[in-house]
């Protein structure tokens, strides 16, 4: 099949025939529901999945019911209810079956006084509201992280893009990695300054860490630059290779979430 066919299989065909079978489920049962907002180039998208007990085989099921798409020059919490609550009533979901809102903590799901949790709880009386597991995770290893030193985070930073920034440097950087049978020559790039988002960084790192500190002490002899010496004076520090497979180890725990 060509791309285009098995996209409308996809679209048509799969995706109305597993939506039909989630909904059947839990039009009879009782379940907790997952918000959350996924934006794309020009839409808006709110993501509801659901999690909820089989009642025949006892299996517990998370699955995703619909992207529901929202004005994305109108997303205020009136918007969002007002589309959520339209999604149900069209496929005759029950409000009474909801009994709790898995979410981020952002003021228009959360807020106290208007927002999408207290708008539900006008129709779900009895609702409990549960922070978002990914992000709780992502609160608790950033709160532990900020015992790294600074520097920790200045080096991966900094390293990439000092070995990127000129052609030179990486096509250096390439031979030192062939001389310690590295077969992957690249140095990732670190985009996202949240920790959660830096263990392939890491593993990557302390791989090639041989072959950067050669090629460090090299290009400071070579090219006498100031930040070659400073990244190379902090390679040299026993404790940061010590902090980074502290960090490879830390990072196991939070990489599947």
């Amino acid at each position: 099949m060509n791309h285009t066919k098995s996209e409308n299989i996809i679209i048509n065909v799969l995706c109305s025939v597993e939506m039909e079978r989630v909904v059947n489920r839990i039009r009879n049962t009782k379940f907790s529901i997952f918000i959350d907002e996924l934006f794309d180039i020009c839409n808006k998208w709110m993501i509801f999945f659901v999690r909820y007990v089989d009642s025949e085989t006892l299996d517990i099921y998370t699955q995703l019911v619909k992207l529901i798409e929202i004005d994305a020059k109108d997303f205020s919490v009136e918007k969002l209810f007002h589309a959520f609550q339209c999604e149900m009533s069209k496929l005759q979901i029950p409000f009474n079956n909801i009994i709790a809102l898995s979410c981020d903590s952002v003021s228009v799901m959360v807020g106290k006084f208007s927002s999408f949790k207290t708008k539900l709880q006008r129709v779900c009386s009895r609702l409990l509201t549960l922070p978002c597991s990914c992000y709780s995770a992502f609160l608790a290893a950033y709160a532990a992280t900020n015992e790294i030193p600074i520097f920790c985070e200045k080096f991966l930073t900094k390293v990439s893009t000092y070995i990127k920034s000129n052609h030179k440097r990486s096509a250096l950087f390439r031979e030192f990695s062939k001389c310690f049978q590295e077969t992957d020559h690249k140095i990732l790039k670190l985009y996202d300054v949240r920790w959660l988002c830096c263990y392939s960084y890491v593993e990557k790192l302390l791989k090639s860490w041989d072959s950067i500190k050669l090629f460090l002490n090299e290009t400071v002899v070579s090219e006498k630059t100031k930040i070659a010496e400073y990244l190379l004076f902090i390679m040299c520090k026993v404790e940061t290779k010590a902090y980074f497979f502290f960090l490879n180890i830390y990072f196991t725990f939070f990489k599947s979430i």
